[in-house]
């Protein structure tokens, strides 16, 4: 929801921020997202469904590899969340067709594109690796 008001910068904060839940979790050696927000998460379920949507978050909105279901399940449409101010980050994706890297360091997108997939940036289709200056 913050990504679609352009607040991705916020979810960044709540997930590096040294007092929050998350931070606490994996400070904590989580490797599944818990059910409580408690001091001691362990009286509850360790691997509960209801934030499970952080990693994909982490595709969508900082690396911009988003599905676009419009388009077909094959339509992928780079665009990362520019609110969201990070040195670097680095992910890919491997699909049935093809896999899909992005790079972002700083300002710089790299798109990598391997198969036959069908990648585009502002409406423009991407057939070959990219650079896209933000």
């Amino acid at each position: 929801a913050l990504t679609i008001i352009n607040r991705g910068d916020i979810a960044i904060e709540l997930i590096t921020n040294e007092n929050s839940f998350f931070k606490k979790w994996i400070d904590g050696g989580a490797t599944t997202l818990f059910e409580s927000y408690d001091e001691n998460p362990h009286t509850l379920s360790l691997n509960h469904h209801m934030f499970s949507n952080v990693l994909g978050w982490l595709f969508s909105g900082i690396l911009g590899i988003r599905f676009n279901p419009i388009y077909g399940k094959d339509y992928i449409e780079i665009k990362p969340d520019k609110t969201i101010k990070l040195d670097y980050a680095i992910g890919k994706i491997k699909l049935n067709d093809g896999e899909i890297s992005v790079r972002l360091n700083n300002n710089i997108i790299d798109v990598a594109i391997k198969g036959n997939i069908n990648v585009f940036y502002n409406g423009e289709r991407i057939t070959t690796n990219k650079k896209i200056v933000l």
